[in-house]
């Protein structure tokens, strides 16, 4: 059993009260702009989980390393993809990337009463296990990348046990292909296994945690056959990863 630490109460019980609140708030408005439309009310309440992840972040004292920033633009259409160690990654990219995104994430998080409400309210795809969840889950991609809002998903499908990362699913083929043009944008981050790893809840404050953006590329751009393709975003990642890991 993991001893729970001074650290892991003063986060669990701060980030609770920061959590209800930012989902109170997202609620809120939500229904104020709802009659300007779903998508319209969603912005919003994505901007409040912005919040969430900022304040949130904060509870622990990182210390955060950005390369590459320059590879991105908040105001273009991509296919986010991010290596997954932790369930800090979704807070720590809430604080750090700007601009119109969804995240998508397992069916479990939405099921976590103010969280889940907090995720629905703000856009997030939920992604249920199956053919047919899955399915669904790419409709959804669709609908958000038609209305110019990039989405934001971890290409291995769960988080790294050991940080390291692994093979990426063909959830990416899929949505690349719907949307050849709609370049990806590979993100490699390091340290917020650190801060709580997977399958604790054990808070380790002052981590450093370092982020590297790589260049967008379009996945009909790369030769081969899937297997390659996704071989190709491995390579690149890893690669990355090496460079920027402690």
């Amino acid at each position: 059993m993991n001893k729970i630490n001074f650290a892991t109460i003063y986060f669990l019980f701060l980030s609770f009260f920061v959590m209800s609140i930012s989902t109170i708030l997202s609620i809120i408005v939500y229904i104020l702009f709802l009659p300007l439309g779903k998508m319209r009310a969603q912005l919003p309440s994505h901007k409040v989980a912005r919040l969430w992840g900022f304040f949130t972040m904060a509870l622990v004292f990182p210390k955060i390393n950005i390369e590459g920033i320059e590879n991105y633009d908040k105001n273009k259409t991509y296919i986010i993809t991010i290596n997954h160690q932790s369930m800090f990654d979704i807070l720590l990219f809430l604080k750090v990337l700007d601009g119109k995104y969804s995240f998508v994430a397992k069916d479990t998080l939405f099921k976590i009463p103010a969280l889940g409400i907090g995720m629905k309210f703000a856009g997030y795809i939920s992604v249920e296990r199956g053919t047919i969840g899955a399915l669904k889950s790419i409709d959804d991609m669709s609908d958000r990348l038609k209305n110019n809002w990039s989405v934001l998903i971890f290409p291995e499908g769960t988080r790294s046990y050991d940080g390291e990362i692994k093979f990426p699913k063909k959830g990416i083929l899929k949505i690349s292909e719907r949307f050849e043009d709609i370049e990806i944008l590979p993100i490699v981050c390091f340290g917020t296994k650190n801060i709580m790893r997977t399958k604790t809840l054990h808070t380790n404050l002052f981590q450093t945690i370092n982020i590297r953006f790589l260049k967008a590329f379009k996945m009909k751009d790369i030769d081969g056959d899937n297997n390659e393709k996704l071989k190709y975003w491995y390579d690149i990642m890893c690669k990355n990863y090496n460079d920027i890991r402690m």
